[in-house]
């Protein structure tokens, strides 16, 4: 905990502090929320649809330093897809540049190829206390995502909801 507060207010001067977590599952139906709307003319949530396209897991991360949002649209988060986005933001950064990735404990996070590739490509795993996912910085920025993008949206397929993320984290990126 301490560890955390630490690198959120004094990021090493060697490195790039960087928050880690997953969005989702997501999933293709309609959804209630806000939008402005002329007054007695409410836009209506379907009261049917067909559960046939499957869920997606927004793997995101946050760099604190540069205040930018990434997000990659996976079909599941096990540890496979949790070292390729890794592997993705580590291409991001110099090598010589260290990494502390704050990421919550759970196991996929923990696996063997995971800690072992983290330890050899320059790569700190700083994991939040069990039932303090709170202190993790990017759970803050899922709140924009889900009152962008989520709330009061009805999307036809996966790829438009990925349209509509990706668009959203551009957006956001050039307003930090």
């Amino acid at each position: 905990k301490k560890r955390i507060k630490r690198l959120k207010k004094r990021p090493p001067k060697n490195g790039r502090v960087i928050s880690f977590d997953e969005y989702g599952p997501v999933e293709v139906r309609p959804r209630g929320g806000r939008s402005w709307r002329q007054r007695g003319h409410p836009q209506r949530v379907r009261a049917t649809y067909r559960r046939i396209h499957g869920v997606r897991n927004y793997l995101s991360a946050y760099d604190l330093q540069d205040d930018r949002l990434l997000m990659r649209c996976f079909r599941r988060k096990r540890g496979k897809e949790i070292l390729r986005f890794f592997k993705y933001l580590r291409a991001r950064y110099p090598q010589s540049e260290r990494l502390y990735i704050i990421l919550d404990n759970w196991s996929p996070h923990k696996k063997d190829e995971v800690v072992r590739w983290a330890r050899c490509n320059n790569v700190s795993l700083v994991y939040t206390p069990t039932n303090a996912s709170w202190l993790n910085p990017i759970e803050s920025g899922f709140t924009g995502v889900h009152y962008f993008v989520i709330d009061n949206s009805d999307f036809a397929d996966h790829a438009e909801i990925n349209l509509a993320m990706r668009r959203y984290v551009s957006w956001r990126n050039a307003h930090p």
